[in-house]
Parts: structure tokens; sequence; C-alpha cells
């Protein structure tokens, strides 16, 4: 297998988890969209704590946590053997030193995430008609 550098690592994740979404992708565009300022202005703590604030937002805060506590290939929360991740509770229990690279990790994602997310958009936008993702580009529009 071929070495790749963690910003690859994050980019292939960022990849599979924007169009490994079959629907409610575009809000989670414009959310994700949002991440990087949200977590600058707020902190990574109580960014999380609204992306738990109902299901369209968890699905962002579940690829941060999947990526923070397992996917990483040094995850910064890793859970306990057998455990499921809690990223909210080890943020919550953890020390400023692992917040602070938490918070880095988070916002070097962010922007891969942000990247895939706007890509899938102008990708839909281009399909021609007649295409699966042109059809997807002009749902919700009028």
């Amino acid at each position: 297998m071929a070495l790749r550098t963690l910003d690859q690592r994050r980019a292939a994740y960022a990849w599979d988890a924007v169009y490994g979404l079959t629907e409610g992708w575009r809000e989670y565009r414009d959310l994700v969209r949002k991440l990087p300022a949200m977590i600058q202005a707020n902190g990574l703590g109580q960014t999380l704590a609204f992306l738990m604030t109902n299901a369209s937002k968890r699905v962002l805060y579940r690829h941060l946590e999947a990526w923070l506590c397992q996917r990483a290939p040094a995850p910064v929360y890793p859970p306990d053997a057998g455990a499921r991740p809690d990223l909210m509770r080890a943020l919550s229990q953890g020390d400023s030193l692992t917040l602070r690279r938490a918070t880095r990790e988070a916002q070097a994602l962010a922007v891969w995430l942000k990247r895939f997310a706007e890509a899938r958009e102008n990708a839909a936008l281009s399909a021609p008609a007649g295409d699966p993702a042109g059809t997807d580009a002009t749902e919700g529009r009028s």
C-alpha cells in the first residue's frame, strides 16, 4: 500500500463522508460551509453541542466524531476497547492541550468537507439534463 500523508487521509475520509450522503446533502453543504467559522468563533465544544441539536445537523457531528475518535491515523480521543466513541464526553473530560489538538484537526477536516460539498454542488449544477446528478441539483427548486 502506498504511503499517504495525513492530509490525503483527511481528504479521502471527507470524500467518503460527503459523497456517501444520499439525502440532505444540501443542508449538510450549507452547514459545513459555516463550520470553520463556527469553530473559530464559538470553540469546538460549543460547535459540537450545536451540531447535536437535531438529526440533520447530527450527521456532521457523527462525521467529526468518527474522524477524531476512530478514523484518523492517530485519533485525538480514541475510545476504550469495545466502547462506542463519545466525542462530547471525551472533549469535556480532556485537557486543554488535547482540546487544542482536536480543534486543529477538526478545522483541517472541515476544509476538505467544505471543498467536497461545494464540488458536489457544482457537479450537480453542471450535470446534463437527464443525468441523475442533474436531477438532484434541481431538487427543491421551482
